[in-house]
């Protein structure tokens, strides 16, 4: 299964695409459509991307992360629920995804109990404190209604 054209779109508009390295929420370098560069902040070896570049990393990624996806989830998926992981993963990680994935019992078929654990991660740390981000509370929105839909 593959990222649908509407869910990508959709990551993308939550990702923002910008050109030059910045520092994500976390603190985290980044650069194009939300591309994690590396742990930590910018350190000044980051370099610049142009949009094509951006938009191509982007596309490599959803698919990186479509993979690494389908090796954690080992039960079927419509293409919404299939979708809104791959936003969720894209966003947070292969490694809250198997915590989404264990504390939902999704591997053991309990669907109904995603969508309001998705909405649990929507904090950020802040200035060291965690915190609810909107951004991310809009994102995990759209995620658990996606995963919803039958």
């Amino acid at each position: 299964m593959n990222t649908s054209q509407e869910a990508a779109q959709q990551i993308a508009q939550f990702e923002g695409i910008r050109l030059r390295p910045y520092n994500d929420v976390a603190g985290n370098a980044t650069v194009g459509v939300g591309h994690l560069i590396h742990m930590g902040p910018l350190n000044g070896t980051e370099e610049s991307v142009t949009e094509a570049q951006a938009l191509s990393v982007f596309e490599q990624d959803l698919k990186s992360k479509a993979e690494v996806f389908v090796s954690r989830v080992g039960v079927p998926l419509n293409q919404n629920q299939f979708d809104a992981l791959v936003s969720f993963c894209y966003n947070l990680g292969p490694g809250k995804l198997i915590n989404l994935a264990s504390e939902t019992g999704l591997n053991q078929g309990k669907y109904n109990s995603v969508p309001a654990e998705i909405l649990m991660y929507n904090k950020a740390h802040v200035n060291g404190a965690l915190v609810p981000v909107p951004g991310l509370t809009r994102r995990r929105q759209w995620e658990a209604e996606l995963f919803a839909r039958v």
